[in-house]
């Protein structure tokens, strides 16, 4: 499909407004203009991935020592 498009672009580049042929056989121009943005939103999924995970962690963490401070008081409690 990005032959094809290249193809169109490349006979048609003077007519589409652009002042360089940028089209070449392969349909490197079409692909990498397609898969950019694509990269970009990607990445940026995965950035947000990362640090609402990072975050979830810390909260595990905190209820984790929250729990076991509250069953060291209840043994104490208990014990003495």
């Amino acid at each position: 499909a990005a032959e094809a498009l290249n193809g169109y672009g490349s006979a048609h580049w003077r007519e589409l407004g652009i002042t360089q042929d940028y089209f070449d056989r392969r349909g490197v121009f079409a692909a990498v203009m397609w898969s950019a943005p694509m990269l970009v939103v990607s990445a940026g999924m995965l950035v947000h991935t990362l640090w609402a995970t990072s975050a979830l962690l810390v909260d595990v963490g905190r209820a984790k020592v929250a729990h076991k401070m509250r069953a060291e008081e209840r043994a104490r409690a208990a014990g003495g």
